[in-house]
């Protein structure tokens, strides 16, 4: 039966694709895509001098090595004392970044500014802040002035930003350095950006809640959207790092100098990360809508144990339909058909690892209409027709009043059985081969509900995935878990993270809890 019911979704795939409008570049020769082509090669020429004339500027040593090597307490203190150069650290840390980009091309460009600021902090009398000198990478849709913020779209290519994103500017107040692969980095979370990127590279990373952070100055790759909001966050290797930032930033509200409208006025509460206080902690297995495979629930499991171990009181809890959650979370997204994010990629060059997501952009309305009828499972379908359900104003107005109505479940629910946190998976299973990936978007479901419904959330290492058999995995005869369980064997060696979830606006809490499992480990 899983077999036809494959055979049946592949022939309608081709059938429709064969009657799509194209909107990227397939060996396109008309004169946007040729122009859109040259600019590609020119921003990839002046990227590769750039590299090559830092690399021969800054070349790893031995010093540099052991400047990178210093953990975030030693390496501040020693910018604290003067011990050590602003100067020395960004070109340390430039020289491992140049290394880095070498070996995986993991950064789009440098800040040219950064030197400047470094030599402006040494030539100061006094320690400008608590970041003093600490060199942080930036996400390339948050702004830099005179640096581009492409989005990853062509057509933004030589189109510099003419300011700098508000909390970007409240970093440099507090001393910190604005480069790139550094001891923290910043990001933008829509749907679980922030997390999953820390799940599947065995690091930490937060979503804050909605108003912590500024968002000034930082481009929404759909800013349309409504019912949905991206959150500026933060990545670092251990949570501690993630917490001194944020402290630092909201304890003494510095962002209100340079955005006075979007930004709530809620200080740091040092006493919810600081407290020894017990907590009650539901956990989350595994959601329905994508079964969790290998080591992750196992995972998740001796999380549990561990913060057993520290006194906290833990619960198995269901409380959320994950298929609902991710359906008003996507038509919501995609309320459009997807049309803003087609504008931007039109006439464009399109990742082999975005052909599935191109896929549904290009199907029309009607289309998924169809395919709405069609005898396929649920996961498919859902997949294949994100937005339908949103299109016209009162169904758009419906899936917002939804979301709300499933905030106040959550908060309802933790409220009745006195749950100060929960901790589930990041995502069902460890990182993917890169072609995998886009056929696993539903993956997204632990992440996005908490995008949905406006809670903190955040992600610490916790485990490895060591290639359990998954022979038994019931893969439901559903054509994405069978394609999760077919390729899971690549995943084995990979980090897997654990997700902490908190009240809105108690961040704090949701770091005290990462930063114990992270001690943990």
């Amino acid at each position: 039966m899983g077999r036809k019911i494959s055979k049946v979704i592949f022939l309608t795939w081709v059938l429709l694709a064969s009657f799509l409008p194209e909107y990227y570049c397939q060996n396109c020769q008309s004169q946007e895509c040729l122009n859109l082509l040259d600019l590609r090669v020119k921003k990839q020429q002046d990227r590769q001098d750039n590299l090559l004339k830092l690399k021969q500027e800054y070349p790893i040593s031995e010093k540099s090595v052991q400047i990178t090597d210093l953990p975030l307490d030693q390496l501040k203190a020693k910018l604290q004392t003067r011990e050590l150069k602003a100067r020395d650290v960004l070109s340390a840390y430039l020289a491992n970044a140049i290394n880095a980009t070498t070996a995986f091309n993991c950064i789009t460009e440098f800040s040219p500014a950064a030197i400047t600021l470094a030599d402006k902090l040494d030539a100061s009398p006094v320690v400008k802040g608590p970041l003093h000198g600490i060199p942080f990478c930036v996400s390339d849709n948050h702004n830099i002035k005179g640096m581009v913020s492409t989005l990853g779209y062509s057509k933004n290519l030589y189109q510099p930003a003419k300011d700098t994103a508000a909390y970007i500017k409240a970093l440099e107040d507090l001393g910190a350095v604005p480069f790139w692969a550094v001891k923290f980095a910043t990001g933008t979370d829509m749907g679980g950006c922030v997390r999953i990127s820390a799940h599947f590279n065995g690091i930490s990373g937060i979503k804050p809640t909605e108003g912590r952070l500024s968002l000034k100055g930082v481009v929404s790759p759909i800013p349309k959207v409504v019912g949905l909001q991206p959150t500026t966050g933060f990545l670092a290797d251990d949570p501690k790092t993630i917490a001194f930032v944020m402290q630092s930033l909201l304890e003494n509200n510095v962002q209100s100098s340079h955005d006075t409208s979007s930004v709530l006025p809620i200080p740091w509460n040092s006493s919810l990360l600081e407290s020894n206080k017990p907590l009650r902690i539901g956990y989350v297995n595994s959601y329905p809508i994508f079964p969790a495979l290998g080591q992750t629930e196992a995972t998740l499991l001796k999380a549990k144990e561990a913060l057993e171990l520290r006194g906290h009181n833990l619960t198995a809890i269901e409380m959320i339909d994950s298929y609902e959650s991710f359906d008003v979370f996507t038509d919501l997204l995609l309320a459009d058909n997807g049309e803003s994010i087609k504008q931007q990629l039109r006439n464009d060059e399109v990742s082999n690892a975005f052909e599935a997501f191109r896929f549904v952009l290009r199907l029309p309305h009607l289309a998924k209409r169809i395919i709405s009828f069609l005898p396929v499972p649920d996961r498919t379908k859902m997949v294949l027709t994100p937005g339908t359900a949103a299109r016209i104003s009162n169904r758009l107005w419906d899936k917002v009043k939804t979301k709300r109505e499933l905030r106040e479940d959550i908060l309802n629910f933790m409220d009745r059985h006195s749950i100060d946190v929960i901790i589930s998976p990041a995502f069902p299973f460890p990182a993917p081969k890169v072609e995998t990936a886009p056929y696993l978007l539903l993956g997204y479901s632990y992440t996005s509900i908490w995008n949905l419904v406006e809670f903190p959330a955040g992600v610490v290492k916790f485990g490895l995935e060591n290639g359990t058999d998954v022979t038994d995995y019931n893969d439901e005869g559903d054509p994405v878990l069978r394609v999760a369980k077919h390729n899971y064997p690549a995943s084995t060696g990979m980090p897997i993270g654990v997700q902490v979830i908190g009240r809105p606006f108690q961040d704090e809490l949701v770091l005290r809890i990462m930063s114990e499992l992270y001690s943990s480990k």
